[in-house]
């Protein structure tokens, strides 16, 4: 509730010579990386931290992965305002663009819920990657780990942004933005 419009806030008045939305999508990529890897390997960590692998209530790796779902979180709502607006300059005013595109993107989003809710019903994902099992990480723990690990390497298309951005017309360049 608090991050998109400060997130698109700043976004629309970013001058950066990446463009004025692909900082803040990257900076949420890497959150959503590290945010990924803390609750993937809290386990493991809570392990290496002092958790007892005998006792039931690990309280270390639970304190870990909460602190990565809150990353988490705050990072998904910080790609969602520049991803949309993204969209948005894309499509310059062009609403047939934009339907396409906002219908592209719930796609993609639609995809990823269902394949990630498919992931948990095969038990053999994790012998793709099989570094992903510990001593301190069980077969769904590993498994766990292994979605996020084929679905972040999968995920990487860039996309050069286009057309008139309130970042240029505050400037007073009115123009276009390559």
């Amino acid at each position: 509730m608090l991050v998109q419009p400060i997130v698109g806030y700043y976004s629309d008045r970013c001058t950066s010579r990446f463009g004025c939305r692909r900082p803040f999508i990257a900076a949420g990529a890497l959150a959503v990386a590290i945010a990924v890897l803390l609750i993937g390997y809290a386990a493991d960590m809570g392990h290496m931290f002092g958790d007892s692998l005998e006792k039931k209530a690990r309280l270390r790796a639970i304190a870990i992965f909460v602190v990565g779902f809150w990353i988490l979180d705050v990072a998904n709502n910080m790609l969602q305002a520049p991803c949309r607006t993204l969209l948005a300059d894309l499509a310059a005013g062009d609403q047939r663009k934009m339907r396409m595109a906002n219908a592209g993107f719930s796609f993609f989003m639609g995809v990823g819920n269902v394949l990630g809710y498919a992931a948990g019903s095969y038990s053999g994902l994790h012998h793709i990657f099989p570094f992903t099992r510990t001593k301190a990480c069980d077969v769904y723990c590993a498994h766990l780990k292994s979605c996020f690990f084929g679905f972040n390497h999968a995920v990487a298309n860039p996309i050069r942004e286009r057309g008139t951005t309130l970042a240029a017309e505050i400037n007073g360049g009115g123009g276009r933005r390559d």
